[in-house]
């Protein structure tokens, strides 16, 4: 062999070491190989930069977007209130809807996004009907993956077969030219997990629990936290006059959460300014303390005012991914509030509340309760790697940010799919 060829091969080797320990994000790993080629002499730049104008990876781009658009439209959440409302409390039933719902969108979009959105839709279902969630979320995945044989855009390897096919001079693969073999697959893997599959999967039949639809009180509840968001004034006198949220340490004092500086001026939005008014979350005590101690005025709590602020301002549930890079930090250490632009209130683990949680390393399968922006919260489902969005409260159903444009982002899924 050539010294290339070692080289490539020893490139290779070092990528799927990288890709398999998860410490380096995956495309920062794909570009650290490109640039290693090129760089080496393997590659001339022109073929290392050829792939970025492939039409496959433009395809791909695409598909990610019309995976957007079906979340950002609530177009798969409707897909699992329908599984839920269709499939009642009979787990065969359910798990058939379930596998071919999965296999389904993710005929049309990436695998892993399905897999992302359909975990909270799971863990509805385990709420309402008390089925243990393994004997759900194992057949969901391997329904996912299986549709990679139902389409030609159902997974990237379809793509890129038929664009050499077509290079090569032969005819390429049709839309549909996988459907009737996924279908057979899909059928059978069905079948397997009714008769089989869910008899070596633990768990079986409980008694139903309530209905998982749950409030942002309930989720307070379940965090078992009396907080309560308020509007406070800043005075001539206050302390916090000139001064940034991070500055002011308002969490690290007064344990009150500061969620945003309302201000008149758009010169200095992060500082509190005389006649500002701060958003806070907080038990009534700490507040009371932070309202007496930084001299500010309490304003009235309006139901106008509240209804204002639930239509920018939520909280959500948030689970530690296995694979998470943060495992083993703090979230003092990983920044979470700089980071992400929300809070953290509440930290569970094996179901107990963690009390001082800011300093406390992160274990996989804690749940947090965060607080902030819905568009904030929501944008957590893109740190798949790092965390699942495991549930949104129902007041998220009337702040969607594209809600009504449902019928058009179907009518485009529709197009694409006649149109290819």
């Amino acid at each position: 062999m050539s010294n290339e060829t070692i080289f490539v091969f020893a490139t290779i080797a070092v990528a799927a070491v990288l890709f398999a320990s998860n410490r380096i994000r995956l495309d920062i790993v794909a570009i650290l190989v490109v640039l290693a080629l090129m760089l080496s002499g393997v590659l001339t730049p022109g073929e290392a930069l050829a792939g970025f104008g492939d039409p496959v990876v433009l395809l791909v781009a695409g598909l990610l977007v019309v995976g957007e658009m079906l979340d950002r439209t609530g177009v798969a959440q409707s897909i699992g209130t329908w599984i839920i409302r269709t499939g009642g409390s009979s787990e065969t039933r359910l798990l058939v809807l379930i596998m071919l719902a999965a296999a389904a969108l993710s005929s049309v979009m990436s695998s892993t996004a399905v897999v992302a959105i359909f975990i909270p839709i799971v863990f509805k279902v385990v709420a309402k009907t008390g089925l243990e969630a393994s004997r759900m979320l194992l057949p969901m995945s391997f329904a996912a993956m299986i549709s990679g044989m139902l389409t030609l855009i159902a997974t990237t390897p379809n793509l890129v077969v038929s664009a050499e096919l077509k290079y090569s001079g032969f005819q390429q693969l049709g839309f549909f030219s996988f459907l009737p073999i996924g279908l057979v697959v899909l059928v059978v893997g069905i079948v397997y997990m009714l008769l089989i599959g869910r008899r070596l999967l633990p768990g079986g039949q409980e008694a139903p629990t309530p209905d998982s639809n749950r409030t942002l009180q309930d989720l307070k509840d379940d965090f078992e936290l009396d907080h309560q968001v308020r509007r406070m004034r800043v005075t001539a006198q206050s302390p916090l006059l000139g001064k940034s949220i991070d500055v002011s340490e308002i969490k690290e004092r007064y344990n009150v959460h500061a969620l945003h500086i309302e201000t008149s001026t758009i010169d200095m939005p992060d500082e509190a300014q005389v006649e500002s008014v701060l958003l806070v979350l907080g038990n009534p005590a700490d507040i009371l303390r932070f309202e007496e101690e930084e001299k500010l005025l309490l304003l009235p709590d309006s139901e106008r005012d509240r209804r204002r602020m639930l239509h920018e301002y939520g909280a959500g549930v948030v689970l530690i991914h296995p694979d998470c890079q943060f495992i083993g930090k703090s979230l003092r250490e990983m920044e979470f509030r700089s980071r992400y632009g929300i809070h953290v209130v509440g930290v569970r683990r094996t179901k107990k509340q963690l009390a001082d949680f800011d300093n406390v390393p992160l274990f996989s399968g804690d749940t947090l309760l965060v607080a902030g922006s819905w568009n904030r919260i929501a944008k957590l489902r893109d740190e798949m790697h790092d965390f699942v969005l495991l549930e949104l409260p129902a007041e998220f159903e009337e702040v969607r940010p594209a809600h009504r444009r449902a019928p058009i982002a179907i009518g485009i899924l529709l197009g694409m799919v006649l149109l290819s």
